[in-house]
């Protein structure tokens, strides 16, 4: 209700101050009057208002997929929200009061942006900017370690199975941009002309810069043996069974003895023979 004052002196200019707005209205500017020059005098205050606008770092742009909180000094949740292409406005935050700006989830391909703090009624706009995560991806030959080309992989995330890309590799290091601290899964899809399919799944966690690798097997090792795609050991060749043109060291070490014993024979008989005559 409006609040009357009796007994002010006629003529006389006064000042009506606000000195505390109420709990989500910002402070309003003080009013002169003059008494007996006005009856009434009307102060409005509006509702403080905050626009958050989520940027990629390097073009400014809005990015939109972000989950995002405003939490009191304390850590506590006053409200969230998914970031679209246009800033988001808070209205009824209380004046002067600190507040904190925290990301929860990044969007796809961003790394999660450090809290920002801010002051009701000092700032009217909070700008948070999201820098991309790099992420380099290779395929590269298990024996050789050459880079392989036109391999396709999918890149899994972990915890939801989704598919979030599928690439297809070539002869330098493909670059995704994905959620950093979050866990993927190469899977090879289909391999190059003359490899197997990779056994496994290579599992990572996103980090800015990082290289993940995954290996292909070839059919044919570099001396011409079948690769098993099984161990990757080479076929065709058992060390257990004999081989026809391989001779033993053992049979080497006999066939001298005998030799040497035949000769030290020949020897004695001839000397018989010559003592004799």
């Amino acid at each position: 209700e409006p609040h009357e004052i009796r007994g002010l002196e006629y003529l006389t200019t006064y000042i009506l101050h606000e000195d505390k707005p109420p709990f989500g209205y910002e402070l309003a500017e003080d009013i002169k009057f003059v008494v007996g020059e006005v009856d009434e005098v009307v102060m409005k205050d509006v509702l403080t208002k905050v626009s958050f606008s989520k940027q990629d770092s390097e073009t400014g742009e809005e990015l939109s997929g972000a989950k995002l909180s405003v939490l009191d000094k304390d850590g506590n949740v006053i409200t969230s929200w998914t970031s679209t292409d246009k800033p988001h406005e808070i209205t009824g935050l209380e004046y002067l009061a600190t507040y904190i700006l925290h990301e929860d989830e990044p969007p796809v391909g961003y790394e999660r942006a450090e809290d920002i703090e801010f002051v009701v009624g000092k700032v009217d706009e909070v700008v948070m900017r999201d820098v991309l995560t790099r992420v380099f991806i290779e395929k590269r030959d298990k024996l050789s370690r050459e880079v392989l080309a036109n391999c396709e992989i999918d890149i899994i995330d972990d915890e939801t199975e989704e598919i979030v890309a599928r690439i297809t590799s070539s002869e330098e290091l493909t670059l995704v941009n994905l959620v950093a601290g979050r866990t993927y899964r190469l899977h090879e899809v289909e391999a190059p002309e003359g490899y197997t399919l990779a056994s496994e799944d290579v599992t990572f966690q996103a980090e800015d810069g990082m290289t993940a690798t995954i290996y292909d097997e070839p059919l044919e090792s570099p001396a011409g043996g079948e690769t098993s795609a099984d161990d990757g050991g080479v076929t065709g060749y058992d060390p257990s069974e004999p081989q026809t043109n391989d001779a033993s060291p053992l049979a080497v070490i006999v066939a001298l003895l005998v030799m040497s014993f035949a000769g030290m024979t020949s020897l004695a008989v001839y000397r018989r023979r010559w003592a004799r005559k």
